[in-house]
């Protein structure tokens, strides 16, 4: 029964962003280009599941939390089942809010794609992509291509986040971006990983560090600092982390930072070492104010690079044409060297 009512509902939408009348003409869902009640209340939904409040939701929104319940009630009201648990710390789907919410981003997804196809047989080509990616691959990857697609479609726009793995993940997996460029993406059910090559985890130092001089340096040398590592959350220093456990070592660095940029400042200003992926650090190397050395560790040699998507989104052309071109220049971008 809610697949029945949840179709009905979705088919007005249909015919209101057709221009059609709804069925019985007991509804306006708008004019084309314009967001009917049905696709607003399916932008209310996937937002309340994104934030986990009312209030939080109404807050991105931009609209008074008092409506944004009611529209969700009306929604609950018109479907027959409740689509959210309340609780004091906010709202969580139920099992039948799961179902409309996994409908709804279907539908917003083909609502961008259609609008998208329009655009581009008007010739208009306009669009807008959302990219997540790995700090290091922003310059020499991310720029370098909107900057020759901007050339060709300067109608399109970009969103660039520099965002850790796991935040790239999540961002892919609700919809919060279209492509995401991640240095070693873990498995995730929402995510697809559509070209993935290997790609080292060097150490970095100033040309006149003693360990530039070196062709590979030991793991437990790393102790001598001083070494600057990123956060936590960086692919790297988990990598790091799971590399000194297993070999029952203790290396604590001495700067912590959330930064692959501010890493590289501090092994070029001679203040320390640091370990970075090798992709974030070739012009420096190619400049000749950093040097890149190999860590003698298994882990460090097996680390990836990846380019991923939603694994049931309907990209919009745009988006599409983006996500070509970047796996065209994936390779030779990750390829080490």
């Amino acid at each position: 029964m809610l697949h029945l009512r949840w179709r009905w509902l979705y088919l007005q939408w249909v015919r209101g962003a057709r221009g059609l009348p709804a069925a019985g003409g007991a509804v306006d869902y708008g004019r084309p280009g314009k967001a009917g009640p049905m696709q607003a209340d399916l932008k209310y939904l996937v937002e309340i599941a994104n934030a986990g409040s009312v209030r939080r939701a109404a807050e991105v929104l931009h609209i008074a939390p008092s409506a944004l319940s009611r529209q969700i009630a009306n929604l609950e009201h018109e479907l027959g089942v409740p689509l959210f648990d309340r609780h004091a710390g906010g709202m969580k789907p139920t099992a039948f809010g799961e179902v409309v919410i996994r409908y709804a981003r279907t539908t917003m997804r083909g609502f961008e794609r259609m609008r998208s196809e329009i655009d581009d047989l008007q010739s208009l080509k306009r669009g807008h992509v959302k990219i997540n990616t790995a700090e290091g691959a922003v310059a020499d990857l991310v720029f370098e291509l909107i900057g020759e697609l901007r050339r060709e479609f300067p109608g399109i726009t970009y969103e660039v986040q520099v965002a850790g793995s796991r935040s790239s993940l999540d961002a892919l997996a609700q919809d919060k971006c279209d492509i995401g460029v991640i240095f070693q993406p873990e498995v995730h059910p929402d995510v697809a990983v559509l070209r993935e090559i290997v790609h080292p985890i060097r150490l970095i130092a100033a040309p006149n560090h003693p360990f530039s001089q070196r062709e590979i340096v030991a793991l437990h040398e790393l102790e001598a600092g001083p070494l600057c590592l990123q956060s936590p959350d960086y692919t790297v220093r988990v990598v790091f982390d799971q590399a000194v456990k297993a070999a029952h070592m203790v290396i604590e660095p001495a700067v912590v930072i959330n930064s692959v940029e501010f890493s590289k400042t501090f092994a070029r200003d001679g203040l320390g070492v640091s370990l970075v992926p090798l992709f974030a650090v070739r012009r420096d190397v190619h400049a000749g104010t950093l040097c890149a050395i190999k860590v003698d560790c298994a882990a460090f040699e097996t680390s990836t690079i990846a380019v991923c998507v939603h694994k049931e989104r309907l990209m919009s052309l745009a988006a599409e044409t983006v996500l070509q071109r970047l796996l065209d220049a994936f390779e030779t971008f990750a390829a080490p060297r």
